[in-house]
């Protein structure tokens, strides 16, 4: 492999390969005669139970934490193998070397000992590693199995555009093509950020699907299970439907309704809201009409106030319909008529509601892109006057944070799609990681459906991810 592993990222590919929890003996230190047969120094040997992948830097740090000395788990248990006296079915070692002629060793020294299902032998020379997989018959699973789910690299990627204003600079500096700007490194994997050579503002220039489509193989020659599209992508290029995808591909509008829903649901835990509710909708497209379905399943909601263009009027009048017969009360308005006291805002131009207009005690969840109301002019009137509640509604976030790391070539560049100190990471980049973490899940390619919101959701909440902190733009909602 041409990239380290660690002993946290064996953990976690061992127990999403293995459908955890899993108990895993961790080869620490020393070497005596009851290890022969494993490789690398193994006379000490850690167990490290891992309920779920994302837990296995924290099961590993608590276990560590709480070890007793060098030896003592073994002589404790004269005349047991390592793995056979902690109980462990499934053992890793991993070693450093400096750049030198590897060991060569025989392929029965690879065994683990009795009733052990599993071992994994990880040797690092400088920054490239080898896996040994060793693998019982009674697991059920080939070792290329094992090593396919073991291989350090991306777990999934995101299409993004570059900033509006950026296309021009970065064609004259990088080229006519997609670049990988970084990369999110989450508790379910890494996320492969690839930028296309094109603004937001620059959508209509010809080649949007042709770089997409590079960039869709960049993601998958540098090992992605899955992608997903970032901002408007999905809607310019019919959800994705038309693309030869090499990977699996989704539109990254569940999860963004999820990350709508969960912060909604967070906010109204923080004011005076409480159904059955009165929703304002800004923004009847895919993703606002999919976080108002969702958020009636999980709360009642007894009004809502439809919102959007004028030439979006007969579906809309549709919609009031189907509502109106499950016994909402519907009506369709212009933006200055909005007066809910919660309004879900999800368009695809920015800037369409001055923060001044905003009607006295709202509470706005805003997913637009770029941001409905200008996240400067909302603050001001909410240090000011204190009459709104503006907040970005997009991120989620897992208990270990997110960490990005800009591409070395490319730091300038990164620093304006990769924030630096993130809150959470947007709803449509997790749902390729929660793709590749669960590949039963559906493959959307098209307007997300109720079934479609509520499996990518249910998985999420499975996998840990709930709604980053309260905020808007990079700085958080004040606690009290």
């Amino acid at each position: 492999l041409s990239r380290r592993v660690t002993v946290s990222d064996l953990l976690m590919g061992l127990t999403r390969a293995l459908g955890g929890p899993v108990e895993i003996g961790v080869a620490v230190s020393g070497r005596d005669m009851a290890s022969a047969r494993l490789v690398g120094p193994l006379a000490w040997m850690l167990p490290v139970r891992v309920e779920r992948p994302e837990d296995a830097a924290r099961s590993l740090h608590d276990a560590l934490a709480h070890a007793p000395g060098p030896g003592q788990l073994i002589r404790a248990f004269p005349g047991l193998s390592p793995s056979r006296a902690i109980g462990a079915q499934v053992s890793v070692t991993v070693i450093e070397q400096a750049r030198r002629p590897t060991l060569t060793l025989d392929a029965s020294a690879l065994r683990p000992p009795a009733g052990c299902l599993v071992h994994v032998a990880a040797r690092i020379v400088g920054d490239e590693s080898l896996l040994t997989v060793w693998v019982s018959e009674a697991l059920g699973q080939s070792p290329e199995a094992l090593i396919h789910r073991l291989r350090p690299g991306p777990s999934a990627a995101l299409i993004t555009t570059l900033p509006v204003g950026f296309g021009p600079m970065w064609r004259q500096t990088q080229g006519d093509r997609p670049r990988a700007v970084g990369s999110a490194h989450t508790a379910l994997g890494e996320s492969l950020v690839i930028a296309l050579p094109l603004g937001a503002d620059e959508l209509e220039r010809p080649g949007l699907e042709a770089h997409t489509q590079a960039a869709l193989a960049l993601a998958a020659e540098a090992g992605a299970k899955a992608a997903s599209l970032a901002g408007r992508l999905p809607t310019r290029l019919n959800f994705g439907a038309g693309l030869n995808s090499p990977l699996p591909l989704t539109t990254g509008h569940a999860l963004t309704i999820t990350a709508i829903v969960e912060t909604t649901l967070q906010a109204m835990s923080r004011v005076e809201l409480a159904p059955p509710l009165c929703v304002g909708v800004l923004g009847c497209g895919a993703i606002g009409l999919g976080a108002l379905a969702a958020l009636r399943r999980r709360v009642a909601v007894a009004e809502v106030q439809l919102c959007d263009r004028p030439e979006a009027a007969a579906r809309l009048h549709r919609l009031a319909e189907s509502l109106a017969a499950e016994g909402v009360r519907v009506s369709l308005r212009a933006r200055d008529q909005l007066d809910a006291p919660l309004i879900l805002a999800a368009t695809s131009e920015g800037d369409v509601w001055p923060a001044e207009a905003l009607p006295v005690g709202v509470v706005l969840i805003d997913d637009s892109f770029p941001p409905a109301v200008p996240v400067e002019a909302a603050w001001a009137r909410m240090d000011r006057a204190g009459d709104v509640i503006v907040l970005g509604g997009g991120l989620l976030t897992t208990a270990q944070a997110p960490v990005l790391i800009p591409a070395p070539d490319l730091q300038a560049a990164a620093a304006s799609i990769l924030p630096a100190d993130p809150l959470g990471l947007p709803g449509c980049q997790w749902e390729a990681l929660v793709l590749a973490a669960r590949p039963e899940l559906p493959r959307i390619t098209g307007p997300v459906t109720d079934a479609e919101a509520s499996a990518y959701a249910e998985a999420a909440r499975a996998l840990g991810l709930v709604a980053a902190p309260l905020h808007l733009g990079s700085r958080r909602f004040p606690m009290d």
